[in-house]
């Protein structure tokens, strides 16, 4: 877009200043005055719309400076600060915003007389490229055949939708086609089993483009994946069968507004999940009008927490239509619940919440013979190898795998803890607070290996387990 009545261009972050303002009018009068504004236009992506002293900008002949007060107000979203240094900083929401508008700037002094102009600013938009979102991957067993795409879904371009074009790669054991935006891969060879990567590009009419990889995987037998969402989220899959773990969340994670869509209609990925389990009420592991909603649009879902998150849930508009699929679980720590849903076997620790003794779910999920323990932010330090035995029935789960927040997996003193009541084939670090650590030095020599599932939307297959059953 084009900025008009630009009646004054100023660079990003500058700061204007040095007016006077003896001349506001012809002659002095009571009350505030104030000097007309410029109107103020930047290019979009700059840090700053305008930077005002206000001093320069307004005045009261009969008080000085620091008596007078400022205050602005706009419908327009921009965000505007004022400084302990008397300016006014104005920004825009975000770094792809544009367009113009008006903010209506007040000055008063301690009588309460006010005088009130109206700011005009204008962000000139610029050509922006288009996102490709994250697209799963993919796992199948040989013979099934992988699920098709529906590209539109995943794309977005800040300058809008309009001619927008699709183009695809694939690696030489894959075809792949676009067809009226349906993404369909299938192998090359029927007998094919590997892994192989289709290339994605999105171009837009300003010949900007994004690109985004997508693998596609033949298991030689049915299998069990993982799938990271993010936070403590977890997605797991056995076939038709899907398991979503602390994953319907609405603020804690970065996502578009179309993946929100996506979770909250029960779109792909997230479509046709058997069960969903929320370890605890807080609001980077649950949420209730994203549960309600989700519910409402998979039909077969059944919801299954800790009492306090159910009973959020049944304060929520339309929870009356999903009622008989919410299960609260009462919390009493250090006992166990046990409950199975559509063939999945699930046994709910009550291990309370970290740092707070707060109820929190450790959910061991049994799906086609494997075995994982999502621990939800149970406390690493307040229960000691002989509680979590007694917890556990006696014996160590020995689980295929662990999910633990990285205080489970970061000092010998609780990896000592972890191998002798739970004795995981693998470990997987959640709830990371930055980059993805690493906790090899910590598990050297013992029969756990601990594996790196830390980009969202990364998938890792479960690999099987031996005849001897290791």
């Amino acid at each position: 877009m084009r900025c008009s009545r630009r009646v004054a261009s100023w660079l990003a972050g500058a700061v204007i200043s040095g007016f006077a303002l003896a001349a506001v009018s012809g002659e002095t009068r009571g009350g505030p005055q104030m000097r007309p504004f410029p109107a103020f236009a930047v290019k979009e992506g700059s840090p700053y719309i305008c930077v005002l002293y206000l001093d320069d900008w307004g005045v009261d002949p009969a008080f000085v400076s620091s008596d007078l007060s400022w205050s602005a107000a706009t419908d327009s979203g921009l965000l505007m600060d004022f400084t302990g240094e008397r300016h006014m900083v104005i920004r825009a929401p975000t770094a792809v915003w544009f367009g113009a508008a008006e903010i209506d700037v007040t000055i008063w002094n301690p009588l309460g007389e006010r005088a009130t102009q109206t700011l005009s600013v204008c962000v000139e938009g610029l050509p922006d490229p288009p996102t490709i979102e994250w697209i799963p991957d993919q796992v199948v067993a040989r013979g099934r055949q992988f699920r098709s795409v529906e590209l539109d879904a995943f794309e977005s371009d800040p300058d809008g939708l309009a001619g927008l074009a699709w183009s695809v790669q694939s690696g030489p054991h894959l075809r792949a086609e676009i067809r009226d935006g349906l993404l369909a891969v299938s192998p090359v060879d029927g007998d094919w089993i590997g892994k192989d990567v289709v290339e994605l590009t999105l171009l837009d009419p300003e010949g900007l483009t994004a690109r985004r990889s997508v693998s596609f995987t033949v298991a030689k037998a049915p299998c069990v994946t993982i799938t990271s969402l993010g936070v403590e989220g977890f997605l797991i899959e056995a076939g038709d069968v899907k398991i979503l773990i602390d994953a319907l969340l609405r603020d804690a994670l970065p996502r578009t507004d179309t993946e929100r869509e996506r979770l909250r209609a029960a779109s792909y990925p997230y479509d046709g999940a058997t069960l969903v389990l929320a370890s605890h009420r807080h609001y980077d592991h649950f949420s209730p009008g994203v549960t309600v909603d989700y519910l409402t649009h998979s039909l077969a879902t059944v919801f299954a927490s800790v009492s306090e998150a159910a009973d959020d849930v049944r304060l929520t508009k339309g929870y009356e239509a999903i009622a008989d699929r919410v299960t609260g679980i009462p919390f009493r720590d250090g006992e166990r619940t046990v409950f199975d849903v559509s063939g999945i076997h699930v046994t709910a620790f009550h291990l309370h919440h970290v740092a707070k003794p707060e109820p929190n779910l450790a959910f061991l999920v049994e799906i086609d013979g494997i075995r994982i323990l999502h621990l939800g932010d149970a406390s690493a330090i307040d229960y000691s190898a002989a509680d979590l035995l007694r917890i556990f029935g006696g014996t160590p789960l020995r689980v295929d795998v662990l999910l633990a927040s990285t205080g489970w997996l970061a000092s010998p003193e609780s990896v000592s803890l972890v191998a002798a009541a739970v004795a995981p084939r693998f470990a997987i670090p959640m709830h990371l607070p930055g980059a993805c650590p690493t906790f090899y030095e910590y598990w050297l020599g013992s029969e756990t290996s601990v594996v790196k599932l830390c980009a969202r939307g990364e998938t890792w297959i479960v690999p099987a387990r031996d005849r001897t059953g290791g």
